[in-house]
């Protein structure tokens, strides 16, 4: 009798679950930028829920000059805080009640 084999999408899927990988930040501009980016995908022990990360990396020395990696991991459903001058425009353009004019 013949074993029925997982489809290839699905193997594949749980080969890659509860990991992630990082490379080098191509983007970096600035130095609270991370040093290393990537995706991670973990899958909750108690509800099997398949859960996709952005990864982070910052290159860090301890107090005892050893070396170590800080990490931090972002939602891929949360969108990242923008730094744009839009947020500015918004609040210089909000409505004001007239009692806050001064004529």
């Amino acid at each position: 009798m013949w074993k029925s084999r997982p489809d290839e999408s699905q193997s594949k899927k749980m080969a890659y679950t509860n990991t992630g990988s990082l490379s080098k930040n191509l983007k970096k501009e600035q130095d609270k930028h991370p040093d290393m980016r990537g995706p991670a995908t973990i899958i909750c022990p108690h509800c099997q829920a398949t859960n996709e990360y952005w990864l982070s990396g910052w290159f860090k020395i301890g107090r005892d000059s050893a070396r170590f990696i800080s990490l931090a991991f972002r939602s891929k459903e949360e969108k990242p805080e923008s730094n744009s001058g839009q947020q500015l425009a918004d609040k210089r353009f909000m409505r004001r009640d007239d009692d806050d004019i001064d004529f």
